[in-house]
């Protein structure tokens, strides 16, 4: 068990690693803004990671997204774009 955790715990810092947490980003579909909180394993099936994640809009709601779905891209008039792209702000 200890073993499964340590390979879970470098799978959960690599996903850090190629999302900013606190970061914003942008759904492709209804163009709204979200801020990722953190990174979650699921209690049953600890293998499963998740991206939790609140909007920055409306009731400003928290959601939980597989990190697969979170990280994949989706096709757009033909082009593959991010399901979630970070947005760049300036200061």
């Amino acid at each position: 068990m200890k073993q499964d955790l340590e390979i879970l715990s470098k799978r959960v810092d690599d996903i850090k690693r190629q999302i900013t947490v606190g970061g914003r980003y942008r759904h492709y579909k209804n163009k709204q803004e979200y801020e990722v909180l953190d990174i979650a394993l699921f209690s049953e099936e600890p293998e499963q990671i998740f991206v939790i994640y609140r909007g920055l809009y409306g009731q400003n709601l928290v959601w939980a997204r597989p990190w697969e779905m979170w990280n994949e891209k989706v096709e757009i008039n033909g082009q593959k774009v991010p399901r979630f792209e970070k947005i760049k702000h300036h200061i």
